[in-house]
């Protein structure tokens, strides 16, 4: 780990620390925090970034934009946003920062991707797939 990650790193560790001392969290829940949060550190480090009171909001859609390009999904996206999010909270609880910079910020949702999809389809492609959609649970009961 490089100085500069490292000097992201530390407040990381201690947001950690509380979660699992004050908030007793499940050690899976903190292991999702550091894994998340550690992937934003990359992020941000590769970006200049040197201290989370240089974090602003257009830095926090970069971020989803990465992960985006990353090819993390829209709920995987949400994850790493939520934990952003609660992490910037506890800085701000702290006192080292005095707004969350993504606060306001919504994550990627499904219906973009449903929406990407049915402009590429005509609606005569879309009725053509509804039957090899159904016919898997229209024969099931017949398998019995």
């Amino acid at each position: 780990m490089s100085v500069e990650t490292q000097t992201l790193a530390l407040p990381v560790e201690a947001f950690l620390r509380f979660l699992r001392v004050e908030r007793q969290l499940s050690p899976h829940t903190i292991e999702s925090y550091h894994h998340q949060l550690m992937a934003i550190i990359e992020i941000i480090s590769a970006s200049g970034l040197r201290d989370w009171r240089q974090l602003d909001s257009n830095q926090v859609r970069m971020i989803t934009a990465r992960s985006k390009r990353m090819g993390l999904e829209a709920a995987s996206i949400a994850l790493r946003l939520s934990s952003l999010r609660s992490f910037l909270d506890w800085q701000v609880s702290q006192g080292v920062m005095s707004v969350n910079p993504a606060k306001g910020i919504s994550a990627p949702n499904k219906r973009v991707i449903y929406l990407k999809i049915s402009t590429l389809m005509t609606s005569t492609d879309c009725w053509r797939l509804i039957p090899a959609i159904l016919l898997p649970f229209a024969i099931a009961p017949c398998l019995r």
